[in-house]
């Protein structure tokens, strides 16, 4: 593996070729630094999303590109992003609007544990900042994404949730 340094680098300058419309030159870079770092799956996801934009002119197929994301959830299967950018695949380029609903939802999911994740920290950081009200905001948004037509999907973020909100509120 190179330095992070070499990598922060690589990567900026392939997102400013593909914000040129250079999608080849970006991608010949991705895959230089998917040589080094071939456990990212954010590499992944940028290198289908660059096979994706290329034109039909010999290089990677849309195949590679579905399989590129396939490997990045493999890679991180908490992570929606990889999930998200196989729905738009799924449901744009091989038109199979079940299999993105599956995904999509899939996405949806591991999102929302993210999200639950940020506003619980994010309410303690302003509760302890004397900023209950925000706190409770933040709380609040947790709450209305942790229910499900009502139902909770139960799990260590409820009990914390709980325990904040009665923090929150000064409930011994």
């Amino acid at each position: 593996m190179k330095s992070t340094s070499t990598y922060k680098r690589k990567l900026s300058a392939s997102r400013r070729a593909r914000k040129a419309g250079h999608y080849a030159e970006a991608l010949a870079m991705v895959d230089q630094l998917l040589a080094d770092w071939p456990g990212s799956a954010c590499l992944h996801v940028m290198r289908a999303e660059l096979i994706q934009l290329l034109p039909d002119k010999g290089g990677p197929t849309l195949s590679d590109a579905i399989d590129t994301l396939r490997a990045a959830v493999d890679l991180d299967d908490r992570s929606p992003e990889a999930l998200l950018e196989q729905g738009h695949y799924q449901f744009a380029v091989e038109d199979d609007a079940k299999g993105a609903a599956k995904t999509f939802s899939k996405a949806v999911d591991r999102g929302k544990r993210l999200l639950i994740g940020a506003l619980l920290g994010h309410a303690a950081a302003l509760e302890e900042l004397g900023r209950r009200a925000e706190s409770f905001d933040a709380l609040a948004a947790a709450r209305w994404l942790q229910s499900s037509n009502g139902a909770t999907h139960g799990g260590g973020e409820e009990q914390q949730l709980l325990n904040q909100w009665e923090s929150l509120l000064g409930v011994e």
